[in-house]
């Protein structure tokens, strides 16, 4: 396991005047505490914000989300962008131990939805 508390993945996705998404997870004593938090006014929420929505996970559960994460990403760049659009969405994730970091401004890799879904599936968005 990796040292406790420390950051072992970090994501997020949000536009102008949308909502925005903050995904963390953190390696703990006990396994991977997988935060969730949505800011509807474009503030930051930050690994440490109680606005996150938080569940326990274990070490199995964490290397199947990093696995599935490997697959989508096989192909990717590391970064995407469109710079012909003004005022548009900037997603990114990261993850250095396990993938390293990709990240877009208004461009996405063809896949991108299945990130998305994984997302979804991970950290319990309805």
């Amino acid at each position: 396991m990796q040292d406790e508390n420390k950051i072992v993945f970090f994501g997020f996705y949000d536009g102008y005047i949308r909502l925005s998404h903050y995904f963390y997870i953190n390696a703990i004593e006990d396994g991977y505490s997988f935060k969730y938090g949505l800011s509807v006014d474009g503030k930051i929420i930050k690994n440490d914000s109680s606005m996150l929505q938080e569940s326990i996970e274990t070490e199995e559960k964490f290397l199947d989300f990093i696995a599935k994460i490997k697959k989508i990403t096989t192909n990717w760049k590391h970064n995407y962008d469109n710079p012909d659009v003004l005022d548009g969405i900037q997603w990114n994730i990261d993850s250095k131990d396990y993938f390293g970091s990709y990240s877009g401004s208004n461009a996405y890799p063809e896949n991108f939805n299945e990130l998305i879904d994984v997302l979804k599936e991970y950290f319990d968005i309805k």
